[in-house]
């Protein structure tokens, strides 16, 4: 059975990566933390934030956009998200990590409200709730940074990822992954983390719901651009490695094959890039049967 969550006077930010956080205590939690902000009022001046008051501030503005919310406020709203956690998840560390980053996503809301054209608004939230989020997280910073850094990335991308579902239905290229590309940290769980997390933030939301069942072809393209870079940073090391030999060999090579390549040499991924534009895919073969010796 998962353990359920301290009172709130006892709660840590490390502590709530280990345990089933509780919806009806949300606004407990969220005070606990901000009470627990070393140097509080030099945060609060270097960010021009009133986080104490911050919990008042989500339940005062309203979350409805008609597309994605149904009239909750924001603190609602990450109530209800804290509790979506429960049904996309199974007990375990994934439920804790993402219930904690339910509990951080949205707090910059209370700081970025505008309403325009008729909509409840909040520019750049994200990166507001990223700031409050680092002051948070001082301890879990101190005792493991690599999670500290996991959960800003969460907090960070999840509505990027979101969007990514509507803007591959206007492409036929990986193009539209390059600004959440430049921003991701990648591997080792977290795009899993990052489309369970859309999950429960949109848990509530029909349109939405019915995106992410598309939402592995967005991971697809991830996993194939994540390859190529993977695949150039390979290439760029064997590249700086080459001894002198395999670079006379594929100069001899090239010198016959391809001479504008050759004096490209010894920049291995701008020779490939040569070869693929002229086709020459036979003398590519050799150049890569050349390089593994």
């Amino acid at each position: 059975m998962s353990q359920k969550g301290p009172t709130p006077r006892q709660v840590s930010m490390t502590q709530l990566l280990h345990v089933e956080l509780q919806a009806d205590k949300v606004e407990q939690h969220l005070q606990s933390l901000v009470n627990g902000i070393e140097n509080l009022e030099a945060v609060e001046a270097d960010l021009g934030l009133d986080l104490r008051n911050m919990v008042e501030l989500l339940g005062r503005y309203p979350h409805n956009d008609d597309i994605h919310h149904h009239g909750e406020s924001v603190l609602e709203h990450i109530r209800e998200v804290v509790q979506d956690v429960t049904e996309v998840t199974e007990t375990g560390p994934q439920r804790h990590l993402l219930g904690l980053v339910a509990l951080l996503h949205d707090l910059g809301k209370a700081y970025t409200y505008e309403w325009i054209d008729g909509k409840h608004t909040f520019r750049k939230h994200a990166e507001v709730s990223v700031k409050i989020a680092e002051a948070m997280l001082g301890e879990l910073r101190r005792d493991d940074p690599e999670m500290y850094q996991h959960v800003l990335d969460l907090v960070r991308l999840h509505d990027a990822f979101m969007r990514l579902l509507e803007a591959r239905k206007g492409t036929a290229n990986l193009r539209y992954l390059n600004k959440f590309m430049r921003e991701a940290i990648y591997t080792n769980g977290k795009l899993d983390d990052l489309l369970t997390f859309a999950k429960a933030d949109s848990f509530r939301a029909q349109r939405f719901q019915e995106s992410l069942a598309g939402a592995q072809g967005v991971l697809q393209d991830i996993r194939e651009v994540e390859k190529r870079r993977k695949d150039e940073e390979a290439l760029k090391r064997r590249c700086e490695a080459l001894p002198p030999d395999t670079v006379a060999a594929l100069r001899a090579l090239l010198e016959v094959e391809a001479p504008d390549a050759a004096d490209l040499l010894p920049d291995l991924k701008a020779v490939n890039k040569a070869l693929g534009s002229q086709k020459l895919y036979s003398v590519l073969r050799q150049v890569e049967d050349i390089v593994r010796g």
